[in-house]
């Protein structure tokens, strides 16, 4: 069995607040890309998790945990062999880890033959972390709570993307830690978006990112970025999740390909994706 684990983007990212259980109340509008990792599956007689990148390989890795959690849901020990191909930067806000256990999740519920069906497939992905519950759908859609609660909305035209990546990794709890209450919304952007009429251009989407001001403080190199993508052509450019990774949505094939060698040149890494 052959997967797909996408990557994505927050076309919106909103904090309405902090929870009592310590996490942040957000609202954001998520939308996945072709840009992905490959995951094989086979059937094995115990639970195996290998990665190209050796360190993300094993018990460590959240496709393993997804195992572990679906072989306590059905009481038994079905093994399996997971392969994990890493084409999506890691710890770069895109998601990778999260979008490998949703495909794990998929992969072995149809491999063993449990059918759990959605809302429990669901349940189980909020366990496990808050993007993951988006990955079983994928596409467009706004995620709510702390983002395991996934509302299917529709997709907005399809444009060339460019993500560019400083080369480290940042602390999402730091990022979050740095959210004070005047950066909190009620969630209006990720309405709006939600409402846009069908076919609206790039250029008018109602993009926002409350913490790209948090992380551009602790790392001014993401504005640096920012601004280089809309220097080299983007119509709107914003930062992914909390970071440090920063997409460009670009209308113009030829401007997204010399943006990627712009990006690239200033030792940047740099990919050209599209939307899934």
């Amino acid at each position: 069995m052959i997967l797909r684990a996408h990557a994505k983007i927050n076309l919106t990212l909103e904090v309405l607040g902090k929870r009592p259980d310590g996490y942040h109340e957000i609202r954001s509008v998520m939308r996945s890309l072709d840009l992905h990792d490959t995951i094989v599956i086979e059937a094995g007689g115990s639970l195996e998790v290998q990665c190209d990148i050796t360190e993300l390989g094993g018990e460590a890795n959240l496709a393993y945990r997804a195992a572990r959690l679906l072989q306590q849901e059905t009481g038994s020990q079905p093994g399996a062999r997971i392969s994990i191909r890493k084409a999506v930067p890691v710890a770069a806000g895109l998601g990778g880890g999260s979008s490998d256990a949703a495909a794990t999740l998929l992969g072995l519920d149809r491999l063993w033959r449990i059918n759990l069906g959605d809302r429990r497939l669901g349940e189980l992905a909020a366990q496990l972390g808050s993007d993951v519950p988006f990955f079983l759908l994928g596409s467009t859609a706004i995620a709510a709570g702390r983002g395991e609660r996934i509302q299917r909305i529709e997709d907005q035209p399809n444009c060339h993307v460019v993500l560019v990546n400083p080369g480290f990794a940042v602390s999402t709890a730091a990022v979050y830690g740095g959210v004070t209450p005047e950066l909190y919304s009620d969630g209006e952007y990720s309405n709006q978006f939600a409402a846009l009429a069908p076919g609206t251009s790039p250029s008018a989407w109602p993009l926002v990112n409350v913490l790209q001001d948090v992380t551009c403080r602790i790392h001014p190199v993401i504005d640096q970025m920012l601004t280089a993508l809309r220097e080299w052509g983007a119509v709107q450019s914003r930062m992914c999740g909390s970071g440090p990774t920063c997409f460009g949505l670009f209308s113009d094939s030829d401007r997204a390909d010399a943006a990627v060698q712009a990006a690239s040149a200033r030792g940047w890494r740099a990919w050209l994706t599209r939307f899934a």
